[in-house]
């Protein structure tokens, strides 16, 4: 897995935001509108403890 940060490219659009992972550990005053799915850290964890 590689992480980049999406403002690295030119046109940051091209991407789209339909994932957040880590939601238990967001700050309080973070709540992004739409519908996309959302993964505590505990099931992040279980999903590459996998393999």
């Amino acid at each position: 897995m590689v992480m980049v940060s999406v403002q690295a490219f030119d046109d940051p659009s091209v991407f789209a935001f339909d994932s957040e992972i880590y939601i238990d550990a967001k700050p309080s005053n973070y709540a992004f509108a739409g519908d996309r799915s959302r993964m505590t850290g505990a099931e992040v964890e279980a999903l590459y403890a996998e393999g």
